[in-house]
C-alpha cells in the first residue's frame, strides 16, 4: 500500500505534464487542471515533460528531447523532495519515447512513495503492450505505478483495464465557452482542427465537394495550423480539383480565442474526420457542443463517450466517408433536426463537460471521495 504524506500536505498538488505551446489537448487540458484546482484552494505545482514546442515536433527524435529526458528524472526527485506533494497527477503517455521517459519516472514516483493519479490522454496501450513481451511488461510497470488511473470515458478505459487492478475512474474533459456567442445554426460547414493528414482535412473536402454538389449554396470553411508545407499544397489542389475554389475558405491557425468560438458557434455543423491513432476526447468536439453546434464525427477514440449519435450528433465508422457525406447533407436540409440536435447538445454540456462539474469532480477525488 502507498505510504501517505504528512496530513498538512495533502492539498499539495504536484503535476507532471506541459504547459502550451504547443497547443493541443493534453497541454490545454494540463492548463485547466492547475487552474480549477488552484480556485478551488489547492496548492499546485508542475514539473514540466516538455519534449515538443510545436505541432510538427510531435512524435519526432531530436537530441534535445533527448536531452530533456535526461534530467527530468532529477527534476522530479528534486521538486518532490522540496515541494512535499500529497498527490501527483501524471498525465501519462504511450508514445514512444514519451512513453520511457514516463516509464523511468514512475520509477521514480514508486521510489518516494508518494499518492499517484495516471492522468491518461490518449488510447493505444493495450496496442503498444503486444507489440514485444518487454513493452508488455514496462505498460503494466507503468500503469501499475497508479494509485487511480483517470481517463476520459469509458471507451478508452477499457484499453487500461486488462493491466491493473487500481481503480480506473472516468472524468470528462471540460471547456469554458465565453459568454454572449450565439448559435447561428445556419452559417457554413466546419473543420477546425490541425492540417495533418491524420486529422481528416483532405476527407472533409471529399465530403465538402459531393455535399456542394448536391448543395450548390453550402460553404465550408477549414481553419488550423498547416504543419506541412507540402501537405498544404495538395489541400489548396484538392479544392480546386473538388470545384470549391467559390466555396472553400482556408482560414490558418486560429490563436485568437474570441473568434474561435465565434467560428464554431457560427457554423452550421462542425465535421471531425479524424482518423488519427492517439485520438482520446477532442477538445474542439466540447467546443462545439458548448455552443450548440451538431457534430459528424468518425469513431474514432472516446467520441461516443461524448457525441450521442442521433441525439447531439452524428458517429460514423471511420471508413464510412459516404456516410458522412449523408449525414452532412442531411442535417443542412433539415432545419429541424439542427435546431433539436443544437439544443440536446448545449444541454448535455452542461449537464457532463462544463468547467464548474470538472472541478468539482477533480477537487472530490483528490481529497478521497468518489468523482463519478
Amino acid at each position: 500500500m502507498t505510504a501517505r504524506m504528512p496530513e498538512a500536505s495533502l492539498e499539495r498538488v504536484l503535476v507532471i505534464s506541459q504547459l502550451p505551446p504547443p497547443l493541443h489537448g493534453s497541454t490545454l487540458m494540463t492548463r485547466t487542471l492547475m487552474q480549477v484546482l488552484r480556485d478551488r484552494g489547492f496548492d499546485v505545482d508542475i514539473v514540466e515533460r516538455r519534449f515538443s514546442k510545436a505541432i510538427s515536433e510531435v512524435g519526432k527524435f531530436s537530441v534535445r528531447k533527448l536531452f530533456s529526458a535526461t534530467i527530468i528524472p532529477v527534476r522530479l526527485a528534486l521538486r518532490i523532495l522540496r515541494y512535499k506533494p500529497g498527490t501527483v497527477v501524471f498525465f501519462a503517455t504511450n508514445r514512444t519515447f514519451s512513453f520511457w521517459v514516463d516509464v523511468v519516472l514512475s520509477g521514480v514516483l514508486r521510489a518516494f512513495r508518494v499518492r499517484t493519479i495516471l492522468y491518461l490522454h490518449t488510447r493505444g496501450f493495450a496496442d503498444l503492450a503486444a507489440r514485444s513481451r518487454l513493452y508488455n511488461i514496462f505498460v503494466k510497470a507503468l500503469l501499475r505505478s497508479g494509485d487511480e488511473i483517470v481517463c476520459l470515458g469509458e471507451a478508452l478505459g477499457g484499453d487500461v483495464r486488462p493491466f491493473v487492478s487500481a481503480p480506473v475512474l472516468s472524468i470528462p474533459n471540460a471547456v469554458s465557452p465565453p459568454s454572449g456567442v450565439r448559435t447561428a445554426v445556419t452559417g457554413p460547414v466546419l473543420y477546425l482542427s490541425n492540417l495533418i493528414p491524420e486529422k481528416g482535412a483532405g476527407t472533409f473536402l471529399n465530403v465538402a465537394g459531393s455535399v456542394a454538389q448536391s448543395d450548390p449554396g453550402a460553404r465550408f470553411v477549414i481553419a488550423g495550423a498547416p504543419v506541412d508545407d507540402i501537405f498544404q499544397a495538395s489541400l489548396v489542389a484538392q479544392v480546386e480539383n473538388e470545384g470549391l475554389t467559390s466555396q472553400a475558405l482556408f482560414l490558418g491557425a486560429i490563436s485568437d480565442q474570441q473568434r474561435k468560438w465565434e467560428l464554431l458557434a457560427g457554423a452550421s455543423v462542425l465535421v471531425f474526420p479524424s482518423t488519427y491513432a492517439f485520438e482520446a476526447q477532442p477538445l474542439t468536439i466540447l467546443e462545439a457542443m458548448a455552443v450548440g453546434t451538431p457534430v459528424v464525427a468518425f469513431d474514432v477514440g472516446g467520441v461516443r463517450d461524448i457525441v450521442s449519435d442521433g441525439i447531439t450528433g452524428l458517429v460514423y465508422a471511420t471508413d464510412d466517408v459516404e456516410g458522412m457525406k449523408e449525414g452532412v447533407l442531411r442535417l443542412l436540409g433539415d432545419h429541424e433536426l439542427r435546431g433539436r440536435m443544437s439544443r440536446e447538445a448545449a444541454e448535455r454540456f452542461s449537464r457532463d463537460f462544463s468547467l464548474s462539474v470538472f472541478g468539482e469532480r477533480w477537487a472530490t477525488l483528490l481529497r478521497g471521495g468518489d468523482s463519478k
